[in-house]
């Protein structure tokens, strides 16, 4: 009596296939790995009928995107090439490493505070990953988790999702960013009803809007928002010229504006809801070992004490 066979794509198809994922199409996929482009559509179509669903959608004008199914079969074949290579490594007698490209997401006020340090440090301690990055607003962070386009992201829990799965690095507290000559920076903290007779500076990302305005609105207070923008810089800098105050969770290195204005972050006297700041992956996503060396990396940074004591305002107590 025979067995029954099972599917079983080679994992050279399943490369040509992760290839076309991470980089958007079947032409730039077939131009890193120098390979025919029949090549790679041979695979992807061998696999899709060996499978039976579909794995792109294809769009001339866009290349290709994952389909649901699409994105949880790359994530299991990304597993499966990373442990063929470490199976590899050691047959050979070598040393595993982690190696590739890791798809990484974070929210735009918030990337330059961690990734550089932490681009930094993956440089260090494993030379052969790299960081292809992808910034964005709440909002637009969850969307790229969830379409597949990151494999990770940093953000806050601010705009959740129940298709994402979240796990926390660390909490913050909202503190007040106020430029120097106001007469509140002599103070040792303020409270949100002193901020109201000021103008207010405010980030202009609509969850991120909500989640600041609602602290306010939730004691009965209409902060006057005066001026909106995308760029953090471009609140302290506004700050920093006396336009008025604005809400941050973390507090930049610098107590100097782009322009030199000297600013003063205080904390705030009203009891707060601690924000975190967490990694977000798909909830079917299988971590890869690349992945695991960029979590590891942000656990390095998050217990670093020096990081905690420069980016941090501590609570009103």
């Amino acid at each position: 009596m025979q067995g029954i066979s099972s599917p079983q794509p080679n994992l050279r198809r399943l490369g040509y296939i992760v290839a076309v994922a991470d980089y958007g199409s079947i032409t730039n996929a077939a131009a890193r790995l120098h390979v025919s482009q029949p090549a790679i559509s041979a695979a992807i179509k061998d696999c899709e009928h060996m499978f039976g669903f579909r794995l792109f959608v294809r769009n001339p004008a866009q290349g290709v995107a994952l389909t649901p199914n699409g994105r949880a079969f790359v994530s299991r074949a990304k597993r499966l090439l990373d442990d063929a290579r470490e199976f590899q490594a050691q047959a050979m007698g070598l040393s595993s490493v982690p190696a590739g490209r890791l798809e990484v997401g974070c929210f735009t006020p918030l990337a330059p505070v961690v990734m550089p340090t932490l681009i930094e440090g993956l440089g260090e301690d494993f030379p052969d990953i790299s960081i292809q990055l992808h910034e964005g607003d709440l909002r637009e962070v969850i969307g790229l988790v969830k379409s597949g386009v990151v494999e990770v992201a940093i953000t806050y829990d601010i705009y959740r999702d129940a298709a994402v799965a979240f796990s926390t690095l660390l909490e913050v507290t909202p503190h007040v960013c106020l430029s120097a000559k106001d007469p509140l920076a002599t103070e040792t903290s303020v409270s949100l009803a002193q901020l109201i007779e000021r103008d207010m500076v405010a980030l202009d990302f609509l969850a991120t809007d909500e989640y600041v305005l609602d602290m306010f609105r939730h004691r009965g207070l209409e902060p006057n928002v005066r001026y909106r923008t995308k760029s953090a810089e471009m609140m302290r800098s506004l700050i920093g010229v006396g336009a008025g105050f604005s809400i941050f969770m973390f507090r930049p290195i610098s107590d100097r504006s782009f322009d030199d204005s000297p600013l003063v972050h205080l904390p705030i006297r009203d009891k707060l809801p601690k924000t975190k700041v967490v990694l977000a992956s798909p909830h079917q996503v299988i971590a890869t070992r690349i992945m695991d060396a960029f979590n590891t990396e942000c656990e390095k940074l998050i217990s670093k004490k020096h990081f905690l004591e420069q980016f941090l305002v501590k609570p009103f107590k």
